[in-house]
């Protein structure tokens, strides 16, 4: 998260920037030899929820009974726990873990889901490393501020809500960053300056458990 902080300030990628991507499709759709329609929403959060199934059957015009669709549509995306994705973090950012055994990205999905069910079961808590959730509001607010713009105009373009792309910074009680990698830095470095190298290295052990458990199930990818 602090990377990609530090990265929303820089001439963007194209895959990551909405606006851009969306414009390509629209100037597709219109060049095509087959005419179709682009269309998009934002992903249902706790906040701005809404039947997603029920979404795409009205966008895409699919006559479909109300009661098939309350029907089908189930939510059984249970987020990962925090722990296993702290636990998987450590060992793909400490170099001294050995991270080959990982999966890329959607490689054993039901295996994740497997090992989440048994973290979960254990139930294990690490003690919480201080004021990690303060720093990722941060990062994650400087990235919402530096994409705003354009992802107000995949809104426009697109219909969707804007309220969905506002900064949270100012919703999640932070003090205003500045919207600049100096005072970004800064920020950060209050942080840092908050807790020690032993206080990490002591997070660091106690997720060591979780990670034993994940790593003597991991199946061949």
């Amino acid at each position: 998260m602090m990377v990609e902080a530090f990265n929303s300030f820089a001439a963007r990628d194209p895959r990551r920037d909405w606006f851009h991507f969306y414009t390509i499709l629209m100037h597709q759709a219109a060049s095509s030899a087959t005419p179709y329609v682009v269309k998009s929403n934002h992903i249902p959060t706790a906040d701005r929820n809404y039947s997603l199934l029920a979404d795409f059957v009205a966008k895409t015009g699919i006559l479909c009974s109300p009661d098939l669709i309350k029907s089908l549509d189930r939510r059984a995306n249970v987020s990962f726990s925090p722990v296993l994705c702290e636990a998987m973090a450590v060992a793909l950012c400490n170099q001294t873990h050995d991270c080959a055994w990982i999966p890329g990205p959607h490689q054993g999905n039901a295996w994740l889901g497997s090992m989440n069910a048994k973290v979960s079961a254990e139930s294990f808590k690490p003690t919480p490393l201080l004021c990690s959730q303060q720093l990722l509001r941060l990062a994650a607010s400087a990235v919402d501020a530096n994409f705003r713009a354009s992802n107000y105009s995949y809104c426009e373009l697109m219909n969707v809500e804007r309220d969905y792309f506002d900064p949270g910074l100012a919703a999640a009680g932070e003090p205003s960053c500045g919207l600049t990698r100096p005072s970004l830095y800064a920020s950060f470095k209050c942080i840092e300056d908050q807790r020690s190298l032993q206080d990490v290295q002591a997070y660091e052990q106690s997720l060591m458990p979780v990670l034993d458990l994940i790593r003597c199930s991991q199946p061949a990818f």
